[in-house]
């Protein structure tokens, strides 16, 4: 694959900006974030200047996330055979540049950005798009009916006929975006939900 042909191009909804990404990874690291609710802004190629053996060098963060509680994060992104050397420039920008720029900087690889995690971003930014208020009630309000837990398929055979399967996920991952809702599963983020997932209300 050519340099040019990886580049993706993404629009951030939390700050309405489009962002020309460098790779896949990276744009899925950038959905993952943009599914978060602690996430209040996202910038690309965070520029930082660093000195190494008296030269001055330049580092581009792939993603800077800044978060609700005040912090700011640089994030690197790598597949695991590439970040070796990334990992000493990292450790040089924390030791001595990072209090002028970000709380922390991390490496992200496909480890931390898992299918699973990807995919359940997209179908929570997927479920903000299309939520219906009527359909949410409904698949709660059953759910709670089934004793606050239940498997996804059983969720859906009790729902009324006019609610479809389509429908029901685009609820369920509404409910899990607002808190109400959990994928009942102590690794959920990095496990694909299907229908035989664990659904349960979030007490509180």
């Amino acid at each position: 694959m050519s340099t040019a042909s990886a580049h993706v191009n993404q629009k951030c909804p939390i700050t309405n900006t489009s962002h020309r990404l460098e790779s896949g990874l990276e744009a899925d690291a950038m959905t993952v974030f943009m599914a978060r609710r602690d996430v209040v802004g996202i910038r690309t190629q965070y520029r930082i200047e660093y000195r190494q053996e008296g030269k001055v060098k330049t580092h581009y963060a792939d993603l800077c996330v800044d978060f609700i509680n005040g912090c700011r994060t640089l994030y690197a992104v790598r597949n695991t055979e590439n970040a070796a050397k990334l990992m000493v420039i990292l450790e040089h920008i924390r030791n001595h540049e990072l209090k002028k720029h970000a709380t922390a900087i991390k490496l992200l690889t496909e480890k931390e950005i898992s299918k699973p995690l990807v995919y359940r971003a997209k179908q929570i930014l997927r479920a903000r798009e299309l939520t219906n208020e009527k359909n949410n009630e409904h698949v709660l309000k059953t759910l709670i009916n089934l004793g606050g837990e239940a498997k996804a398929f059983q969720l859906l055979r009790s729902l009324p006929e006019h609610i479809n399967v389509s429908a029901c996920w685009t609820a369920v991952w509404s409910l899990i975006d607002r808190g109400l809702v959990i994928h009942d599963h102590p690794n959920a983020h990095h496990m694909t939900m299907s229908e035989i997932s664990d659904l349960a209300i979030v007490r509180r």
